[in-house]
């Protein structure tokens, strides 16, 4: 749009968002454990930021399920098997193989393995009867 004086203006909008406070300097420790490299395919991602590298937290049993902020329950992932994650496209098994994908996680930390059923049994199913339907 354009404003009184002729000067075209974005349209912005004023949000409210409410989400569960999580516990980032947990979430760096696991980040910085494993270098910031992805605990599936192993990348790192290099970035101009004072931060350097990027990689993201993830949590195998998702917050907004119960899932609980803590070490045996975080893992270290790229932005690409983050999302596969969370969308059900991929899930782990107990032995840390890879269900939905070829290869295994890769851990430094102890995973709570009820969070890993949790996730093939809620997560995953969810996208295996989207897909079947």
């Amino acid at each position: 749009y354009t404003d009184n004086s002729g000067n075209e203006k974005k349209k912005t909008i004023t949000v409210e968002v409410t989400r569960v406070v999580r516990d980032t300097k947990l979430s760096k420790e696991i980040k910085e454990k494993y270098d910031y490299k992805c605990q599936i395919c192993q990348l790192s991602i290099y970035t101009t930021t004072a931060a350097g590298k990027y990689a993201e937290a993830a949590h195998i049993r998702p917050i907004e399920y119960n899932g609980d902020d803590q070490r045996d329950n975080i893992i270290c992932l790229c932005p690409n098997h983050h999302t596969m994650l969370d969308y059900g496209s991929i899930s782990i098994n107990d032995d840390l193989s890879l269900v939905g994908t070829n290869g295994s996680l890769t851990t430094n930390h102890t995973i709570n393995r009820d969070n890993l059923r949790y996730h093939r049994e809620n997560i995953l199913i969810k996208r295996v009867n989207k897909l079947l339907s």
